[in-house]
């Protein structure tokens, strides 16, 4: 009889052998413990006192498991579907089936861990030059990796540091047209400093293209082609520079022996200089311009976190200032460009995102000219990239919709693939991130998420639906992944079947961080 009240999920109304109030309270298996007390009897697992919490099962309606994954870089192992326990089927990953990919999580949750996997095994598998833009000061561990110890090479955008990168920004690189140098300079320093395209952008821009041409350096300009100074070679350096002699006209020169006339005269162009052209420019305005003032004072206020102290040293100009293309680009493949504690935020942004784009059109011309065979290729992670590809300005929740990343960055993303050149974007809060490149991202590696909008980022890379209560179980189960849970998905595959996201645990590289002595013994001390 209670089986029967069970099935039905009722109550039994079977009267007591002796019951005084006529079956008022219940019947004979009735309780007179309350809903709560019951429950703690019945359903231990829901009973509502503490914190207890029922955790929902993996969702395993799409999840994939692949035991005979395909490659020869092993990033990690597979949790299984069904039980849940990880596994020994690996995760590997084949060079054609790697496109730019984006490690999206919350601090401490595994996405740097299986990034800096991926660089160790891309340049012990696969020889690859790999550059990684560190926003802090976390990838020196590499230079302790196994196999590649003589591989790596630091330096530092803090002049504090043990390897300082003696750098002049406006100097130009060894293979980039001048011009095209000149306004991918404004175009990222606008963007991450966030000036306003219709006038900040142009006076910075009018500013640049003044002191280059004032140093003779944009030499396919008219104006410096008919300049009686600076149209014809001037020195003996810039002779040596283009294997000509002196007074030979830049006319006569062909397009190489004129790209090095404009890397020697570069090297005398400074960030002092720009900013000195644009206070003239300020001063010279009438103070009721209080608009135009204005607009050049907000660039001077950027460009003057880089001209304090010993950093202005650092990124000033002079002939022992290096080309950053030229890093990572010899004997150790393995670059790790650290923008450290030292330094603002602003400047580390500015710095890493435009060192990024030398080292990419500088393998796109070596590339186009057939400096470098088809086989070379190059791989770059960007630390921290929401604040690199987007600055300072657009990283709060009010601006959330208002990310723009600039034009060359985009294009960066847009067109690598022929020259060589993947990405890999490291987040966490993939939100932040500029449509066009996350659309460039095809692969991702998702840890623990917890704010909505990245958590629709995230549902739309593993192909879920962000809207409606369909993938409902999926946005759940992005919040309750466990440190070292990611989910992956490599969908670059003419089969179907191989595009469905999969759960694993990447491999950490268990190696100590060196300190900056260690770093000074291995790789010599830099002094500037």
């Amino acid at each position: 009889i209670l089986r029967g009240h069970a099935l039905a999920f009722t109550p039994s109304r079977r009267p007591a052998a002796i019951d005084f109030l006529g079956g008022a309270l219940g019947g004979l298996f009735s309780t007179v413990l309350t809903t709560q007390q019951l429950a703690a009897y019945t359903a231990p697992a829901i009973f509502r006192e503490g914190t207890v919490r029922v955790i929902p099962a993996i969702p395993k309606d799409g999840l994939g498991f692949y035991p005979d994954m395909p490659g020869d870089v092993l990033l990690g192992h597979q949790f299984s579907p069904e039980t849940a326990m990880l596994t020994k089927a690996p995760v590997k990953l084949a060079k054609e089936r790697f496109v730019h990919l984006m490690f999206a999580g919350a601090t401490g949750y595994g996405k740097s861990v299986g990034a800096m996997r991926l660089a160790y095994e891309v340049v012990l598998k696969w020889g690859m030059r790999v550059v990684i833009l560190d926003f802090g000061a976390d990838w020196s561990q590499l230079l302790n990796a196994p196999g590649i110890e003589k591989m790596v090479d630091i330096r530092q955008l803090t002049p504090y540091g043990v390897r300082p990168l003696r750098w002049n920004p406006l100097q130009i690189s060894r293979y980039i047209i001048p011009e095209i140098q000149m306004a991918a300079f404004v175009d990222i320093f606008g963007n991450v400093a966030q000036l306003g395209v219709k006038q900040q952008k142009h006076r910075f821009f009018d500013a640049v293209e003044f002191i280059y041409l004032k140093a003779g350096v944009l030499v396919n300009d008219p104006k410096v082609l008919a300049d009686p100074h600076w149209g014809q070679v001037v020195d003996q350096g810039e002779a040596r520079a283009c294997s000509q002699t002196v007074g030979t006209k830049l006319r006569d020169l062909d397009r190489h022996q004129r790209q090095g006339v404009a890397v020697h005269r570069s090297k005398d162009v400074s960030l002092q200089a720009l900013y000195d052209e644009i206070e003239q420019r300020h001063d010279a305005l009438p103070s009721r311009d209080q608009v135009g003032r204005g607009i050049l004072q907000g660039i001077l206020e950027r460009l003057k976190t880089l001209q304090r102290g010993a950093t202005a040293a650092q990124f000033d100009a002079g002939p022992d200032a290096i080309d950053v293309a030229e890093l990572g680009d010899g004997d150790r493949p393995l670059l790790v460009l650290e923008g450290g504690k030292h330094l603002d935020q602003f400047s580390k942004a500015w710095l890493l995102s435009w060192s990024g784009w030398i080292l990419y059109q500088d393998m796109v011309e070596q590339h186009e000219r057939q400096i470098i065979g088809k086989d070379a290729e190059l791989m770059m992670f960007f630390e921290e990239a929401n604040i690199i590809f987007t600055g300072l300005g657009a990283q709060d929740e009010h601006n959330k919709g208002a990310q723009t990343v600039a034009e060359q960055i985009s294009n960066m993303f847009r067109d690598s693939r022929k020259y060589g050149v993947r990405f890999v974007v490291i987040t966490q809060s993939p939100s932040l991130i500029p449509s066009g490149v996350r659309s460039s991202c095809s692969s991702v590696f998702l840890g623990f998420l917890a704010e909505p909008d990245d958590k629709d980022v995230a549902l739309a890379a593993i192909a879920r639906s962000e809207k409606g209560f369909h993938d409902e179980p999926w946005r759940r189960f992005i919040s309750d992944e466990g440190i070292g849970m990611n989910l992956g998905r490599l969908p670059y595959s003419f089969e179907r079947s191989e595009m469905r996201p999969f759960l694993f645990r990447p491999f950490m590289l268990e190696v100590p961080t060196p300190t900056d002595e260690e770093i000074a013994a291995r790789l010599g001390r830099i002094f500037l």
